[in-house]
Parts: structure tokens; C-alpha cells; sequence
């Protein structure tokens, strides 16, 4: 991966990896795990909804956020997606799929009824079926999942990529509020950002329509005494939604010079050297 310009550094996602959809066992010690991957996550999720009461004004203790940094970065993580291109890339990739209830809403609304809109694929798919005997899992072909994500995006949820051990690919999730990745902000490698990031490109063209704000859930949109649009670079997550929604190409995405490492768990500074998260 270069580390110089950053104009590559989304071209070798792990996500776009052949072997890492390719994978049927992770080793004895490491399949026992997986077989209970939804009990983990369950408890992880409720875990979240514990200590995240309330996303604007409650934070995380450092025992906890450690915790679940552990949790994401060992077992179990996600990556936001660019753009709708990138998922379904991701599923031509993949071996099997199917439609899975999404669990982060289960466990932070849980007297609400299921809502069927995560995609379980490759290793996951056989976890799931074999396990999960009180959830409908629905195998899905891949231009299902592919309407599925268009569905979805359409209604301003974004995609994630989920990992499991070693990056091996085993989700891709239309996510929203609901998102532990959105309630749990400051635990990094719970929801790590996509490559890209959001940037002013035209600001002379932007209006101050604010269209692009209704589309930005993680409150990285703001407007300037001009009454032009500003990005957060701290909070942007890379979804894409508020570049593709802006009417008049105002907002574009860069590479990101900072960003998440999901192969080797660091944190890749480009044209630096690369640094550790503990």
C-alpha cells in the first residue's frame, strides 16, 4: 500500500480481498468462538446500550471504552463503506448471503419487532443457520442484497463492512441510528471510518440549502458565517451520503491520511510511520 500521496490507499481494502471471503475455518479454538459469535455480540451490544444510555451526553468510562476497543479490534469490528459501489462490491465477492434481523436494534430497542436489513455472508451465513435456531436466517442471492443496500441507502442508512478474526469478511450491514458503531463513537474500532473522507471541493457553488446536513447523522456537517458548508474532519465517518445527495457537487471525497488498519490493527498515518492504538 503506498503511504505517500494516499490516492491508493482505498484500491487494497481488505474488504475486496478474495481469501478473506473465502474462509470455512478458522481453526479449532477460533471456530468454538465463532459457533457463539451472536451470544458475544448480544452481550457487547447490551453492554453498549448500558453504558451509552443517552449518545449526546454520555461517554464511556476508559475501563469500558478499552473493553469494547478490545472486543472490536480482536474479535469483531466494522468499517463504514464509501459508497453504495463499495457494498456491492463487497457482496460480488462473497460466497453465500442471507438476511438477517439486524442484531444492534434488537438489543438497543428490544420490545421492538425485528427488522430484517443486515447480510450476513461467507463464514457467517453457516454460523448463523447452524445456531441461530430463533432467528429466520433467509439466504438471499446477491442481486437481493444488492436491491436490499439500494433500498436502504435510499432511505439514508449507511453501509458497513463487518470483519471477524483477521479481517475475514463477514457482513455487510445498512446501518442507522440504532448503529452501536453510532452510539458508541469513541470506541474506534467498534465502527472504525471508511477510507475517504468528505471535503469541500466547490464552496463558491454551495447555497446554503442544507440538504447535505439532513443526510449527515454523525453531526459532521456545519454551516459558516457565509452560510456555506464546513466538514468536521474529526467526526466525518466517510459514508458518502451527504457527497452524493449534495445538489450541486459542492461536497467530494479525498483519501484519508489518517485511517484504521484492519489487517495488522493499527492506526496508519500516511507518509509517516505507522503508529499502535493500545
Amino acid at each position: 500500500m503506498c503511504l505517500d500521496c494516499g490516492k491508493h490507499n482505498s484500491e487494497n481494502a481488505w474488504y475486496l480481498d478474495e481469501e478473506k471471503h473465502r474462509i470455512k475455518s478458522l481453526g479449532l479454538a477460533r471456530d468454538i468462538v465463532a459457533r457463539n459469535l451472536n451470544p458475544l455480540i448480544t452481550v457487547g451490544l447490551k453492554f453498549v446500550r448500558l453504558k451509552q444510555p443517552d449518545y449526546i451526553n454520555t461517554k464511556m468510562n476508559f475501563v469500558s471504552r478499552n473493553l469494547l476497543n478490545w472486543f472490536a479490534k480482536t474479535l469483531h469490528g466494522m468499517q463504514f463503506l464509501p459508497n453504495i459501489e463499495a457494498a456491492f462490491s463487497t457482496i460480488d465477492m462473497s460466497n453465500d448471503l442471507a438476511l438477517m434481523p439486524c442484531l444492534c436494534k434488537k438489543a438497543m430497542d428490544p420490545d421492538d419487532p425485528p427488522e430484517y436489513r443486515c447480510i450476513a455472508m461467507n463464514i457467517a451465513v453457516d454460523i448463523y443457520e447452524k445456531q441461530e435456531k430463533n432467528l429466520e436466517v433467509k439466504r438471499i442471492s446477491k442481486q437481493q442484497a444488492k436491491d436490499l443496500v439500494t433500498q436502504w441507502r435510499k432511505k439514508g442508512a449507511w453501509q458497513s463492512v463487518g470483519w471477524l478474526w483477521d479481517a475475514n469478511v463477514i457482513w455487510v450491514c445498512n446501518c442507522d441510528e440504532h448503529c452501536v458503531a453510532y452510539r458508541a463513537p469513541e470506541a474506534v474500532w467498534g465502527g472504525i471510518p471508511s477510507f475517504m473522507i468528505t471535503t469541500v471541493g466547490k464552496p463558491s457553488a454551495c447555497i446554503g440549502c442544507r440538504d447535505c446536513s439532513d443526510w449527515c447523522k454523525h453531526r459532521a456537517i456545519n454551516y459558516g458565517e457565509d452560510d456555506r458548508v464546513r466538514v468536521d474532519a474529526s467526526r466525518c465517518k466517510g459514508c458518502g451520503l451527504c457527497v452524493e445527495n449534495c445538489q450541486n457537487q459542492v461536497l467530494v471525497f479525498e483519501p484519508r491520511q489518517t485511517f484504521h488498519d484492519v489487517r495488522s490493527k493499527k492506526i496508519v498515518q500516511l507518509g509517516n510511520e505507522t503508529t499502535h492504538l493500545d
